[in-house]
């Protein structure tokens, strides 16, 4: 039983250490998730224009208009899909990036690729509420992705698009929010780009990740 017990430590020991790195490289900004692809057309300072390739989602909608206060009731419906809550009881890995659009009437979830010329997204006190998003890996298509056990969960194909982003650090925070997504729909016009989206908040870190080197962004979609 003792040497049992004994061969067993450095494996413990390893995987100890394993996780400790794991969250330290994220605390430090480093990221060990894989992300939604796409490749860069244009980049001016921290903008950039962007080809996404097509990908799935998971989604869910609260009437909420306090970014906070949706993200905590939504971020644990999706983290339950993800965790097994799917009619196949699969565990999905995390896709960056965690994505949360704003909704301007009550109750409605609007396609992200409506062909709609759409204004910044409205201030918390304008929003009726927020979609929270998790971008699927790869290997997930409409035919093979696990259906939710949620009736509020639902999921989503997102077929190929071109989007705006502007990318920043820090915490969240309503004005920071703002500045960036007014900078981006500024810059968009200035240099004749059509807007088709709201502006989306896309989140790349954990909770626990140091301000200063969290990778935040504003995504908007654009015409191809």
């Amino acid at each position: 039983m003792w040497n049992k017990a004994r061969s067993s430590a450095p494996l413990l020991i390893i995987i100890t250490l394993l996780s400790l790195i794991l969250e330290g490289c994220s605390l430090l900004g480093i990221r060990t998730t894989d992300e939604a692809r796409y490749t860069v057309e244009k980049k001016v300072g921290n903008i950039e224009i962007r080809r996404y390739e097509p990908v799935m989602i998971v989604e869910t909608y609260v009437n909420e208009p306090n970014f906070r206060d949706a993200t905590d009731q939504s971020f644990r419906r999706l983290f339950d899909y993800i965790s097994g809550a799917n009619v196949s009881a699969n565990d999905i890995s995390m896709t960056a990036p965690v994505i949360a659009e704003p909704q301007e009437e009550k109750g409605k979830i609007v396609a992200m690729t409506s062909p709609v010329i759409a204004s910044p997204s409205k201030t918390e006190n304008e929003r009726q509420g927020w979609i929270l998003k998790f971008v699927l890996p790869d290997k997930f298509t409409i035919n093979n992705s696990p259906q939710p056990t949620d009736p509020l969960v639902c999921l989503r194909e997102v077929p190929e698009k071109r989007v705006a982003a502007i990318s920043y650090s820090g915490l969240w925070s309503e004005s920071n929010y703002q500045k960036h997504v007014n900078q981006l729909s500024d810059w968009l016009n200035s240099n004749n780009y059509s807007s088709i989206s709201l502006a989306s908040y896309a989140g790349y870190d954990p909770p626990w990740a140091l301000p200063f080197l969290r990778r935040n962004e504003i995504l908007i979609d654009v015409l191809p």
